[in-house]
């Protein structure tokens, strides 16, 4: 089944996973969200909101920043409820006992934490990649955690 869609998936960016959850397509988005090379920047494309550098955005007139910030914390809350549906995606295929595929979604969800973090990233995607790496490396539940002695 691999026809134009497979391909259009492989050199899927960021910026299409966002979307497909903003547009409440679930699902495609976290399929998307698997496919995203989080290595290649920069990861915004060019005329995103979430694509300046800290320095830039600190540039910009007062004006601009004022109409790109409620834009820029809309996305980062889309980028949030994203990275939980990827955890949650983790711990069901953890409880299922696919632990392969439950370490990929927390290899990619880190990856995405890394490349947020990056220095070229605004200081809140910083912030935000910071705490996906977080959400990353704790490990997805299989049972019921222990209580504490």
């Amino acid at each position: 089944a691999a026809g134009p869609f497979a391909a259009a998936v492989q050199v899927a960016g960021y910026e299409d996973a966002l979307r497909s959850w903003r547009e409440g397509k679930k699902e495609e988005a976290l399929a998307t969200f698997m496919a995203v090379d989080f290595t290649r920047r920069p990861l915004f494309p060019k005329g995103s909101p979430l694509g300046y550098s800290e320095r830039d955005y600190v540039a910009l007139p007062r004006a601009v920043n004022d109409k790109l910030q409620p834009q820029i914390i809309e996305e980062t809350k889309r980028m949030k409820g994203l990275a939980v549906s990827v955890k949650e995606a983790a711990t069901r295929a953890s409880q299922r006992g696919d632990v392969p595929q439950a370490e990929r979604y927390l290899k990619q969800l880190k990856q995405c934490g890394e490349a947020l973090a990056h220095p070229d990233s605004l200081a809140l995607l910083q912030m935000v990649g910071k705490a996906f790496t977080r959400l990353a490396t704790n490990p997805p539940s299989s049972s019921p955690a222990p209580s504490p002695r």
